[in-house]
C-alpha cells in the first residue's frame, strides 16, 4: 500500500548530494587522519592502530550510517513526503580530540614502563590497555546519552534555544579565530 509507495517512490540521489557526502566525508577523514596520527606520533603500535581502532570507526560508521537511513526512510513513511534527508552519521571532532588526550593518552603514559635508558619497553600492552579504557569510556558515554535522551525534551523546554546552541557556537568561533592565527604564524 502507501508504505511501499512512498519507500519505493525515493530518489537515489538528489541535488546536494555531492556536496553533503564531500563535505561530511572530508571531515570525518581528516578527524580520522589526525587521531591516527596523533596515536601513532606518540608510540602506539601500528597494529593497533590499524588493527583495532581503525576497523572499529569503520564498523561504527557503517552501523551509524545505515541506523539513519532506516530513520530517513522512516520519516519519510510517517510523513508521506519523499524530500527527507538522513541525518549525515560521523566523528564527533572535539569528541575525539578530548577522548584521545583526556582519556587514551594519559592512560597509555601511565601504563608505559621505562627501561634504564628511560626507552618504552611495554608500548604494545600499554597501547592496548589505553584502547581498551577508550572503548570502555565510550561505551560508558554512549549509555549516558541514551539515558539522558529520555529526558531530552524536558531539558529541551526548559533551556533556551541559546544556551543549547552554545558549544556548536564554540566550535564556530574557534574556526573564525584559527584563520587570523594562522595567517600570523
Amino acid at each position: 500500500g502507501q508504505t511501499r509507495s512512498v519507500l519505493w517512490s525515493l530518489p537515489w540521489v538528489t541535488k546536494g548530494d555531492l556536496d553533503a557526502y564531500t563535505a561530511v566525508t572530508s571531515n570525518n577523514l581528516a578527524t580520522m587522519l589526525i587521531v591516527l596520527q596523533t596515536l601513532l606520533s606518540v608510540g602506539f603500535p601500528v597494529s593497533i592502530v590499524y588493527g583495532k581502532i581503525t576497523p572499529g570507526i569503520g564498523l561504527s560508521m557503517a552501523f551509524g550510517s545505515i541506523f539513519y537511513m532506516i530513520q530517513g526512510m522512516w520519516m519519510c513513511h510517517k510523513t508521506d513526503r519523499t524530500d527527507i534527508c538522513a541525518q549525515p552519521f560521523g566523528i564527533n571532532t572535539p569528541g575525539a580530540f578530548a577522548f584521545v588526550s583526556s582519556i587514551i593518552l594519559p592512560v597509555y603514559y601511565q601504563k608505559l614502563k621505562y627501561d634504564d635508558n628511560n626507552n618504552p619497553i611495554n608500548t604494545e600492552e600499554a597501547a592496548d590497555f589505553a584502547w581498551k579504557v577508550g572503548v570502555a569510556a565510550n561505551f560508558v558515554q554512549g549509555a549516558v546519552e541514551v539515558a539522558f535522551a529520555v529526558i531530552g525534551p524536558q531539558i529541551q523546554q526548559g533551556v533556551p534555544i541559546v544556551a543549547l546552541l552554545t558549544s556548536l557556537a564554540s566550535i564556530g568561533f574557534a574556526f573564525l579565530l584559527s584563520g587570523p592565527m594562522l595567517d600570523e604564524a
